[in-house]
């Protein structure tokens, strides 16, 4: 069971999306191509990316250029342009990022009893006092990949100041500029724990 087609089929309608905002670009302002791009593909990138978790690393690379596309058209930069730069400065999370603060969401809000009540049965506290989640373990390549063996995970591998925000908003806050600056570091800590 692969996501091969359902990427390949993201990767091709938003590539024909980028191509209409591109034909009309020269009539929108920076700030409205960046909401349009938002609202039309950054919103199909984001639909159920949680699932994305443990995907190849070339459907990732279809992903992530999708969104250098749309960043390069939000600046208006060539194609042979790199846009790493530009997607910092935009502070938009790269793809990886993107799938992690989404699980990390959904982890916040099971933990405050907002969270889907199917995903919120999948994890289990194990420490109160520091918010650690009981890690579950599992032998497939598939299972690996599931929510209740990799949220806890990346979880428990968040700063104990991270993990104890009181509001949801403040933790998206802190959240995203943590996974924007320390991503690779917090990426390695987490991989060293993945057995």
């Amino acid at each position: 069971m692969t996501l091969d087609t359902h990427v390949n089929t993201l990767v091709s309608h938003c590539y024909k999306l980028l191509k209409d905002v591109r034909s009309i670009r020269n009539l929108l302002s920076n700030n409205e191509t960046e909401q349009l791009v938002h609202s039309i593909i950054s919103s199909r990138l984001d639909y159920c990316n949680s699932l994305f978790l443990g995907l190849k690393k070339s459907e990732i690379n279809k992903l992530q250029k999708v969104q250098n596309a749309a960043a390069r058209l939000v600046l208006e930069r060539r194609k042979c342009e790199s846009i790493r730069a530009g997607i910092a400065n935009l502070h938009w999370l790269r793809i990886e990022e993107r799938i992690v603060f989404k699980i990390l969401i959904t982890v916040y809000k099971c933990l405050h009893d907002m969270g889907p009540n199917e995903l919120c049965a999948r994890i289990a506290i194990r420490d109160r006092s520091s918010l650690t989640l009981q890690l579950v373990y599992m032998n497939t390549t598939h299972g690996r990949r599931s929510f209740s063996y990799m949220a806890p995970r990346l979880w428990n591998q968040l700063p104990y100041q991270i993990r104890n925000m009181h509001t949801l908003v403040s933790f998206k806050s802190k959240i995203k500029t943590f996974l924007f600056t320390n991503f690779v570091t917090y990426m390695n800590s987490v991989n060293r724990y993945i057995m």
